[in-house]
C-alpha cells in the first residue's frame, strides 16, 4: 500500500502540475502535507499563492488503478478554475 500511495502522491502532483499551467500559473512548490491518518493535502505553491487540496489516503492509493480518477482530476481543476475567475 504505501508503494501505491507514493505512486499515486506522485501521479496527481503531475496533474496538478498540468492544470496549474493551463490556468496561466508556475508552480514553484508541489508537495504532500499529511492532516490526519485518513486525509493528506496536496499543496501547491506558485510565486503569489498557495493551494491546498484535500485527499482521503483511499483516494490517492486508488488513483494509479483509475479508480475514481476522474473525481480526482475535476477536483484539482476545478480548484485551479477557481483561482483564474
Amino acid at each position: 500500500m504505501e508503494q501505491q500511495r507514493r505512486r499515486g502522491m506522485q501521479m496527481l502532483a503531475e496533474v496538478a502540475q498540468k492544470y496549474a499551467h493551463q490556468h496561466g500559473l508556475e508552480p514553484k512548490n508541489v508537495s504532500w502535507e499529511q492532516v490526519t491518518d485518513e486525509q493528506l493535502f496536496l499543496v501547491v505553491e506558485t510565486e503569489s499563492q498557495s493551494v491546498s487540496i484535500a485527499f482521503s489516503v483511499d483516494e490517492v492509493e486508488d488513483f494509479p488503478d483509475g479508480a475514481g480518477t476522474t473525481y480526482s482530476k475535476k477536483k484539482i481543476r476545478d480548484k485551479f478554475a477557481g483561482l483564474s475567475m
